[in-house]
């Protein structure tokens, strides 16, 4: 007999102590998310079928794009919702029998939190503070130039932010927005080989420093992509917002493959990189999940 897996999404929510009743989108740290428990089983049968999938809070029929469902909105705290996704990191292998929908209930929870909070102008803030730390220790003209790029894509990404998470009626403004994005998007992913070089020749504390802005700005990215992708969709195409997905995606991967490389060759050559590396946040984010989900899972 096949269990129900409604329990799943309604304990998920019960964690988050959501409340659907509130008449306002934000209040102080609550925000507004796509309730997926709400979505009826027959509705979540076709989308684990690959039969219809979730866009901006509608189930739609994954060919012609009808609408079937919109999801009803929950509003959740955001301090909750980090204490579940700490929770959800911890427990991901674990989690195969319900993988899916718990999959949909962290994107929409995570989506909501890049949408409507400060989460990325609060890491690109910590960024630019790695930056003047490194380049106070010595001059590096590929740090330099990429973190002019991030700042101007992450400036971009905001006013796509801002602009999806208050105007229903402004998918005609986004078009230049999300064409900029894309182009300083692909600059940065471009530009990061070259700063991956650079990690030869760093030691000690400029190391570490180094690998802390690795850490943050790759963490960044995949969240910063989610919001273009929903800018697309905002405006009313889901073939665009699914290619940013996509190209993000590979971008992303394929540079976190090359830092996964640089931290093995590094941990067997040099000892004190290994006990750098050995409890490292970016050898925690190679493992992680939630950045592959926002690149790949539709809400």
């Amino acid at each position: 007999m096949k269990r129900n897996t409604t329990g799943v999404y309604t304990a998920l929510a019960c964690t988050l102590s959501p409340n659907r009743k509130m008449p306002t989108g934000v209040t102080g740290n609550t925000v507004p998310m796509v309730d997926i428990p709400s979505m009826a089983p027959d509705v979540r049968r076709m989308v684990r079928k690959g039969q219809a999938r979730v866009v901006r809070g509608v189930v739609r029929q994954a060919q012609s794009g009808d609408p079937i469902q919109r999801l009803q909105e929950m509003y959740i705290s955001t301090s909750g919702a980090w204490d579940l996704l700490e929770w959800y990191e911890g427990r991901w292998q674990q989690s195969h029998r319900h993988r899916f929908g718990i999959n949909m209930f962290l994107v929409a929870l995570l989506g909501a939190i890049v949408i409507h909070d400060d989460y990325i102008v609060d890491e690109t803030m910590i960024l630019s503070e790695y930056t003047d730390m490194l380049l106070t220790q010595g001059n590096c003209e590929a740090l330099r130039a990429l973190s002019s790029l991030v700042n101007d894509y992450s400036s971009t990404v905001q006013t796509i932010k801002q602009t999806i998470a208050v105007d229903s009626s402004s998918s005609k403004y986004l078009a230049s927005h999300l064409i900029r994005a894309e182009a300083q998007r692909e600059s940065i992913f471009l530009h990061l080989p070259a700063l991956v070089y650079h990690l030869n020749f760093f030691f000690d504390r400029k190391l570490q420093l180094l690998l802390s802005y690795f850490t943050t700005l790759m963490d960044i990215l995949p969240k910063s992509a989610f919001i273009e992708a929903q800018g697309c969709y905002h405006a009313g195409s889901l073939a665009m917002g699914d290619k940013v997905s996509r190209d993000a995606y590979g971008q992303y991967f394929r540079v976190m493959e090359g830092l996964k490389l640089w931290c093995s060759d590094a941990g067997a050559e040099h000892p004190e990189c290994a006990l750098i590396l050995q409890d490292h946040q970016l050898t925690r984010l190679a493992r992680s999940q939630i950045n592959r989900l926002m690149l790949t899972v539709s809400v």
